[in-house]
C-alpha cells in the first residue's frame, strides 16, 4: 500500500494544500526554505504523531494560527490529525481513545539528517530510535513504556523528598511496578537490536566494506530489578534519582572494532545510520507484513556518488520512497514522480511535473 493523498490546513509554512502522491520515487525539489522537509515532516507525522525535529507541537503550527489539520489516505484507511492544545487522531473517522491506539497505522522509516544523532548523541537518543521502532509495530510496548515511566518518576520523586527529610510512605510499590514493567520493554529492545544486527551489519558492509557491531548495554542487572533497587536505595536517595533500570540502557556501535561515536568518519556515520534505518524498514516489513513508505530528508547531498548509487538500489524494494532535496542531479536509473516547491508571494506553491 502506498500515501494516495494528503490534505493540510495550518501546519508549519503551509496554510492550505490537498496533494495526490503516486507509488514509486517521488521527488521533492525545492530551493532551500521552500518547505521541502515540513512536506515530508507531515507524511511522518501521520504515522507517529509527532515530529522528527520537535517534541513540542506547537512548533508545527503555522504562524498565528491556534489550529492544524493533516489527513492523508493509506490504502484504503484514513487517517486523520488534529491538533489545538491536545491531538485528537481519527481513524476512518472515528476518534481513538487514546494516540497509541492509532500509531503506526501508516507505517514510515524516515532518515533524516537529524539520524546523526543516534551515533553522536545522548543515550536518551538512541532508547528513542529504539522504542520509536519497536512502537511501529508492537503498540503493547507503548503502553508498557507509558506505565514503566510512570512509575520511574514517581520513584524519583519519592527519592527527591526523603532527600529533603520528609517522611513519605512506602517506595515498594513503584519499585514492583518498576521491575514487572521493564521485563517485557527490556525483552522488545532485545529482540529489536538483535533483529537490528541481522539486517544492519550486512547493509552497512554493502555501503562500506567496514565491519560493524551492535550490542545492547543494560542499565543494571536485571536478574533481579526489584532486588537491586532495594539495595541502592540509600545511594539512590543522595542522588536523587533511579540509577537502574531500561531507562538507562544504550546501544553501542563498532567499527572495524572501533567505536563509532568517537572514531568514525562523518561519511562513515551517515552510512551506518542509513543501514539502521534500511534495517528498521526490513524488520517492519518482516514483522507486519507490509512495506512502509520511506522518507529519505535532505541525505542525498552527504552522500557521494557510490553510496547514493548503493542506496538506490535498496529503494527499489519499496512501494513507495519520498525524497526531499534542492538537488537536480540524483535522478538514479528509472522513472520518478516528480513534485516542484515554489515561493509564490510568500505562500509555497506545489506543483507535479508533467
Amino acid at each position: 500500500m502506498y500515501l494516495k493523498s494528503l490534505y493540510v490546513k495550518n501546519f508549519r509554512n503551509f496554510r492550505a494544500i490537498e496533494l495526490d502522491f503516486e507509488p514509486g520515487r517521488n521527488l521533492i525539489l525545492g530551493d532551500n526554505g521552500v518547505g521541502k522537509t515540513n512536506l515530508v515532516e507531515i507524511v511522518y507525522f501521520l504515522s507517529t504523531f509527532g515530529s522528527f525535529r520537535t517534541y513540542d507541537d506547537r512548533d508545527l503550527l503555522h504562524f498565528g494560527e491556534s489550529f492544524f489539520v493533516v489527513s492523508g489516505e493509506y490504502g484504503d484507511v484514513e487517517v486523520k490529525v488534529r491538533y489545538s492544545d491536545e491531538k485528537e487522531v481519527f481513524i476512518n473517522g472515528v476518534k481513538k481513545r487514546r494516540l497509541r491506539d492509532g500509531f503506526g497505522t501508516i507505517p514510515v522509516i524516515a532518515f533524516t539528517s537529524g539520524d546523526l544523532d543516534i551515533v553522536n548523541g545522548s543515550p536518551a537518543r538512541r532508547r528513542r530510535f529504539m522504542d520509536i521502532g519497536i512502537s511501529l509495530y508492537r503498540r503493547p510496548y507503548i503502553e508498557m513504556l507509558s506505565l514503566y515511566n510512570r512509575a520511574w518518576r514517581q520513584r524519583n520523586s519519592w527519592l527527591n523528598q526523603v532527600k529533603t527529610g520528609r517522611e513519605l510512605g512506602a517506595v515498594e510499590v513503584w519499585e514492583e511496578q518498576l521491575s514487572r514493567y521493564a521485563s517485557p520493554i527490556i525483552k522488545a529492545r532485545v529482540e529489536h537490536v538483535n533483529k537490528l544486527i541481522d539486517y544492519a551489519i550486512p547493509l552497512f558492509y554493502s555501503l562500506t566494506g567496514q565491519e560493524l557491531k551492535i550490542s545492547y548495554k543494560e542499565g543494571g542487572d536485571y536478574s533481579n530489578l526489584g532486588e537491586q533497587l532495594r539495595k541502592m536505595r540509600d545511594r539512590e536517595i543522595e542522588r536523587g534519582y533511579t540509577l537502574y533500570g531500561p531507562h538507562r540502557d544504550d546501544i553501542v556501535f563498532w567499527v572495524d572494532n572501533h567505536p563509532a561515536k568517537t572514531v568514525a568518519s562523518f561519511g562513515t556515520k551517515r552510512a551506518l545510520t542509513v543501514s539502521l534505518r534500511m534495517a528498521q524498514a526490513r524488520i517492519l516489513t518482516e514483522v507486519r507484513g507490509e512495506e512502509p513508505i520511506i522518507i529519505l530528508d535532505e541525505i542525498i547531498g552527504e552522500l557521494d556518488k557510490e553510496r547514493i548509487g548503493s542506496l538506490s538500489k535498496l529503494m527499489s524494494e519499496y512501494e513507495q520512497v519520498l525524497i526531499a532535496t534542492a538537488r537536480e542531479d540524483i535522478r538514479w536509473g528509472g522513472n520518478f514522480n516528480v513534485y516542484r516547491i515554489e515561493n509564490k508571494n510568500g505562500a509555497p506553491v506545489i506543483k507535479k511535473d508533467n
